[in-house]
């Protein structure tokens, strides 16, 4: 794994984060799209009943809408976010769409945190 320091603080942004399991149908919506152009990749979906962004490569279209598109999850994914503070370290190697899976370091917390609020450290977890 590789390590980072946090140089700018992140709080997770949802408390009930959009889980799918692979081959869970899921509901993408057009009508919310990422305006973020650093987090291109990203649609808003809805499993269940949560709601939340997934990467787009996570999903197979089943049936295109103009508002709205009918998807199967090709992996398991998981929504949840991390906090953050400058000067924390977390291990990770999973990179999607500018962002990063990963664990606090002496910690059993995993989530996501925005790849532009890390940096890259020498050496390997």
């Amino acid at each position: 794994m590789n390590k980072y320091r946090v140089t700018e603080r992140w709080s997770a942004v949802y408390d009930d984060p959009i889980i799918m399991k692979a081959g869970q149908e899921v509901v993408i919506d057009h009508t919310r799209p990422e305006e973020d152009p650093e987090w291109r990749g990203w649609v808003w979906c809805v499993a269940d009943n949560a709601q939340g962004w997934a990467p787009a490569q996570m999903l197979d279209i089943c049936e295109r809408g103009v508002d709205r598109s009918r998807a199967m999850a090709n992996a398991d994914y998981s929504a949840q976010e991390i906090d953050a503070e400058p000067g924390d370290i977390v291990c990770g190697n999973v990179i999607l769409n500018g962002w990063l899976w990963c664990r606090k370091e002496r910690s059993d917390e995993y989530g996501w945190l925005p790849l532009r609020n890390l940096e890259p450290m020498e050496g390997r977890t």
